[in-house]
Parts: C-alpha cells; structure tokens; sequence
C-alpha cells in the first residue's frame, strides 16, 4: 500500500489524559524517496502541550468507501511515548 494516498491521523493522549487526534495536512514522499520512507508533519502544540508529562501517541492511515461507511484500509502504529517538558510563556 501506498500510505502517501490515504488518510493520516495522529491520534494522542495528553499528560492530562484527554484523547485527541491531529490530522496530518500532507506527506513529504520527496525528502527520502530513494531511501522509500515518508516524512509526516505533526505541529506538535495546543492541546498536545497542555501540561507538561508524557504524551502517548499512534499513527493512523486509513481509506473509506464513497458511503463513507466502511474502511477500505486501516493501519494503526503501535502507540509511542513521547516527553512534553514545561516551557515559558512570553
């Protein structure tokens, strides 16, 4: 599958345990094309860095019939870990 035509979402949990989702605006397939690898931009801010603490988070690509009722492809990462640490307001 060619994840550069599907649908991508980064579904998250914030240190406050509220659940969310990012959707991916578009994929570099050009950076790292001879090397077969996509980059995938995620703006890392709002409700994300609400508070300061781990940040666990997935990657979903995913396609869905023209009734918008069935997914045709579905494939979800194994959920990562990641460190949001407290910053300064200016």
């Amino acid at each position: 599958m060619d994840l550069s035509t599907t649908t991508c979402i980064i579904q998250y949990i914030n240190a406050d345990g509220e659940a969310n989702i990012y959707p991916v605006p578009f994929f570099d397939i050009q950076t790292y094309a001879n090397e077969d690898k996509i980059l995938i931009p995620w703006c890392i801010d709002g409700k994300a860095t609400k508070k300061d603490g781990i940040v666990e988070y997935s990657i979903r690509f995913y396609k869905i019939d023209a009734n918008g009722k069935k997914f045709l492809y579905n494939l979800n990462t194994l959920p990562a870990k990641s460190k949001i640490l407290y910053g300064f307001e200016v």
